[in-house]
């Protein structure tokens, strides 16, 4: 069992806390660097509580409202297994969120276009303070012209490769099949799984100057999202 706490600061609002730790194929405990929380709050939509009709119907009524965010901790002796760690438990849990039908949030400014290829969601001087984070220049106009042209899936490519977020591998060698496995990663990832990888890579880079600041992976989850990391 593992510690729940729970603080009350107002009325309305409870923080529901614990570790979440990843448990791995083989049985063996990993993790336990990865912070999530449960926000729990009340969203008012009347200072007095439920109004009703004359027929007994809800007029306006206060809303629970169940927030997911996430804190990466602790340091890894090895580079390789902080990527693989960080990556498996964004993973499961991500692919939960889907299950329960709750929206991921993904600040990557990045989409799915036609014909399967990745392509911008901004343009102009919003794509290229975008890029010039992502290979750490104060100013766009420290970017090389590779940096500053580069596509978006030229940019995807490179979020995933071993240099940065290393979706399939890390260092000078992609993962073998028994990494994969302690981990509970696949081979393949689908389009849609990169850009949630990778967005919430993006996230928690950006966030990193602020580490004990958590993310926010999803808003308004479901009381099964609730169980899955609470319980």
């Amino acid at each position: 069992m593992f510690p729940v706490i729970i603080c009350i600061s107002s009325s309305f609002f409870i923080i529901l806390h614990r570790l979440f730790v990843l448990q791995i194929i083989n049985g063996e405990k990993y993790a336990e660097d990865f912070e999530f929380k449960i926000t729990r709050t009340v969203r008012e939509h009347n200072t007095r509580g439920n109004i009703y009709d004359c027929n007994g119907e809800v007029l306006t009524y206060n809303e629970l409202v169940y927030t997911l965010t996430m804190v990466v901790e602790g340091t890894y002796a090895l580079e390789r297994k902080r990527q693989l760690a960080i990556n498996s438990v964004i993973y499961h849990v991500t692919g939960k969120l889907n299950e329960n039908g709750d929206q991921i949030n993904n600040e990557l400014k990045i989409e799915t276009g036609a014909e399967g290829n990745y392509v911008y969601t901004v343009t102009g001087k919003e794509l290229a303070r975008f890029k010039a984070d992502i290979f750490g220049k104060a100013n766009p106009k420290d970017m090389t012209s590779e940096q500053r042209n580069m596509s978006a899936n030229e940019m995807i490519n490179f979020l995933s490769g071993n240099r940065k977020f290393a979706l399939y591998g890390a260092g000078k060698s992609l993962y073998s099949e028994e990494e994969l496995q302690e981990y509970g990663l696949p081979k393949e990832y689908t389009r849609e799984e990169v850009l949630t990888i990778v967005g919430i890579r993006y996230m928690l880079s950006v966030n990193s100057y602020k580490k004990y600041v958590p993310i926010t992976l999803a808003r308004n989850v479901s009381d099964n999202t609730v169980a899955y990391v609470l319980v």
